[in-house]
């Protein structure tokens, strides 16, 4: 009987030590889930800002576009205003 007893002892000892065991990996889990949930946030703001940051880059090529755009019309119309001018002859100065 005390054979009996004594494995019986063994066996809630061995328990014990598993559910602590259980416990500690449970608490484990939770830190780990919460650490996943904080790293999807953070996948998601950078996604996000990834996206805007796009955005802003087209805005900003259309902008450049644009301005290329009248840079050479300006570059343009210089010469023909150039040619349409009346030039003076070094005759004529001031009087």
């Amino acid at each position: 009987m005390l054979r009996v007893e004594g494995e019986l002892d063994t066996m809630r000892a061995d328990l014990r030590d598993r559910e602590v065991k259980l416990a500690q990996a449970r608490d484990r889990i939770s830190e780990l889930e919460t650490k996943l949930a904080d790293f999807e946030d953070q996948i998601l703001r950078a996604y996000q800002k990834l996206r805007s940051d796009d955005k802003i880059v087209d805005k900003a090529k259309r902008a450049l576009a644009v301005a290329l755009t009248l840079l050479d019309d300006r570059g343009a119309a210089a010469p023909l205003a150039a040619a349409g001018s009346p030039t003076r002859s070094p005759d004529e100065g001031s009087t």
